[in-house]
């Protein structure tokens, strides 16, 4: 049995080690997944812009084509015009000089060749002159269009309303008084440029039934920690300190224990900082150490100490320690920079997918259609119930949508958020898979976009740190260490900045797009509110479902087969009741001595009827044959006692 217990035991280790392997194989792929996902979406984006700028082009050359065709278009009538007009000329031209000719040999030869020549000359030049003398003035320039005919008087009680402006919304009379539903509802100017601005829920009057709803919500009547542990304090405490220590006493109990832990020399720790050599002085090493450096106190201390040229022979290992740290150069820089070095690779692994879930989640969310609609069904669901009280509402904050779940009827078994569910299955069955939009929203809402963006800026200043320790020794072949970091992990950082930008950017438009404060709301609200929004969405279908089949199975007809079995079951239940209520009557009930059996002798009496008959309880019930025949030879002992 302990075998078989310990082979259980062995295999239920060996199973949750390969679930913890299968757990960290899931998690890789799903970064992996994300960070391809945000890789697609930037590079859709890209090509989006980059579409968005050649169509920009294309309708600026199609449009400048339309002009200049527009302007030959133009100058070929102007032409045509100009060359029949021409023509006409031509003509009038021609019958003048022949109207000219007839007159010259309709006169007679006697006023002499000279006058006629003169007379011809004169011809000529008159029929020369002519053309222009007789010529019609050319047709004015086209006056300006006549101006456009006025558009229909407005309508009586206002001017008409201006491009762009909201129309006013209208209240909603209820038959029933509603709960109100609690939400945040935005100003009109609060919409431009968010969701809001693109949905009309007046048009779902129509299409949802309210008076189903009324009827379900109507109201009735209405620090640092070197690990002291106690032994070694109290260890400490018994050690006399012989040498001299220039230390307090709570440093020097600090230093001791790093000391003992380190368990190198000075000087290997030395050339190990001046090398930022991790593998001697491991990264956890190098953290406690940042927290041991000399303070200015001391290092005046330590400099006395050697003016004086007093012998460092005599200082404790402690002090001997503080008095190398002390003569180091830039030690602080230098330990920040191996502490950096040491945990870039980690800080790399832990953002990423961090980021990557905030602008995955982000896109998503702003993409999303079927999310619009669900806003646009929360919206008029809102206005029917508190436009009559409030006023009809342009839009909500989505803090509003956590109120889904506390508005409910008048019997407190409906909430909004059920009746909305089941509006959507009933009108909108394409909507019930919303969720389906939103990736990553749970791993976004557990994102400290601020903290994140912080440590990215760290990280940051720690490479420009690294880098300008590096130029001070960059001629020196020993500082390898720095010169392959950096060509290892620039790229990285790089990346992760772009990636910071990008996420920084996506969340913000999200949230603007939904009418909120990128400065106020932080990731993990934003999307705290639609991932709480989606589960009670999913709880509330499941419990309609429940709900619907619950009613189906009390309303159908009784099978009497089900009837038969259950009447069985109910017979042979009391049955074996009766049965039990019979042996428990059989049972004697015990006899208890009145008031009037107790007499002056009653003791006497009893204990010589007990020497005759043994005593037996009223209850007692033999057992089995040997118990019986037992009980028999006592009473046969007793009786010849």
């Amino acid at each position: 049995m302990q075998r078989q217990k310990n082979i259980a035991l062995e295999q239920v280790a060996d199973l949750e080690e390969e679930l913890s392997h299968t757990i960290e194989r899931f998690q890789d792929l799903e970064n992996e997944s994300m960070a391809k996902i945000v890789e697609l979406e930037n590079a859709i984006m890209d090509t989006t812009k980059e579409r968005d700028m050649y169509y920009a082009n294309l309708v600026e050359t199609q449009n400048e084509l339309e002009m200049l065709s527009k302007i030959m278009n133009e100058k070929d009538e102007d032409v045509k015009q100009k060359g029949s007009l021409l023509q006409e000329r031509e003509k009038e031209l021609e019958n003048l000089r022949g109207t000219l000719k007839l007159k010259g040999k309709g006169t007679g030869s006697g006023g002499g060749g000279k006058e006629e020549s003169q007379e011809g000359d004169g011809g000529s030049q008159v029929g020369e002159k002519a053309p222009t003398a007789l010529a019609p003035p050319a047709p004015p320039p086209p006056g300006p269009p006549p101006p456009p005919a006025p558009g229909p008087p407005p309508p009586p009680g206002g001017m008409p309303a201006p491009p762009g402006a909201m129309t006013i919304k209208r209240k909603i009379q209820t038959k029933y008084r509603l709960p109100m539903f609690n939400w945040v509802a935005m100003k009109p100017q609060q919409l431009k440029g968010t969701v809001f601005n693109e949905l009309d829920d007046d048009r779902l009057l129509k299409v949802i039934n309210f008076d189903e709803f009324e009827e379900t919500f109507k109201l009735g009547g209405q620090e640092l920690h070197l690990g002291l542990s106690s032994d070694s304090l109290d260890h400490f405490k018994e050690k006399k300190i012989e040498a001299v220590s220039l230390l307090e006493a709570n440093r020097l109990r600090n230093v001791a224990i790093f000391v003992r832990k380190i368990e190198r020399s000075p000087e290997v720790i030395t050339q190990a900082i001046n090398n930022f050599d991790l593998s001697t002085l491991t990264l956890e090493m190098t953290e406690i150490l940042l927290k041991l450096i000399p303070k200015d106190e001391e290092i005046k201390a330590y400099k006395q100490y050697e003016r004086d040229k007093k012998s460092v022979a005599a200082l404790t290992e402690e002090d001997k320690l503080m008095f190398q740290l002390v003569k180091m150069e830039r030690l602080h820089q230098k330990l920040q920079v191996m502490s950096f070095i040491g945990n870039f690779q980690e800080s790399v692994h832990l953002m990423t997918p961090q980021l990557h879930a905030v602008i995955a989640a982000s896109r998503s969310i702003k993409s999303s259609t079927k999310i619009r609609k669900m806003l646009e069904i929360i919206l008029v669901f809102g206005n029917y119930m508190n436009s009559g009280k409030r006023g009809a509402a342009y839009g909500f904050k989505m803090q509003s949508l956590d109120n889904l779940i506390d508005t409910k009827s008048q019997d407190k078994k409906v909430t909004l958020m059920h009746y909305i569910a089941s509006t959507v299955k009933e009108r909108f069955p394409e909507l019930l898979n919303f969720e389906s939009e939103l990736r990553f929203i749970e791993k976004a809402a557990q994102v400290s976009l601020d903290n994140v963006l912080q440590d990215v800026r760290e990280l940051e200043r720690g490479m420009e740190a690294t880098k300008r320790e590096y130029d001070q020794h960059k001629d020196k072949k020993k500082f390898t260490v720095l010169k392959d970091f950096l060509g290892n992990s620039e790229d990285k950082l790089r990346k992760l900045l772009q990636d910071a930008k990008v996420a920084e950017e996506a969340y913000k438009d999200c949230v603007d797009f939904f009418g909120e404060s990128p400065i106020s709301m932080a990731p993990t609200t934003f999307f705290g509110h639609f991932t709480r929004f989606t589960r009670a969405f999913k709880s509330a279908e499941l419990e309609n479902a429940q709900r619907a089949k619950a009613e189906a199975a009390a309303n159908a007809p009784p099978d009497k087969t089900a009837v038969s079995k259950r009447n069985k079951v109910n017979a042979n239940q009391n049955l074996v009741i009766n049965e039990l209520k019979k042996k428990v009557g059989k049972k004697k009930e015990k006899q208890l001595l009145s008031q009037e059996d107790f007499y002056h002798g009653a003791v006497d009496d009893i204990i010589n009827d007990l020497k005759h008959q043994p005593y037996r309880r009223a209850d007692a019930v033999r057992r089995s044959f040997r118990r019986g025949k037992g009980s028999g030879e006592c009473e046969d002992q007793q009786a010849v006692m």
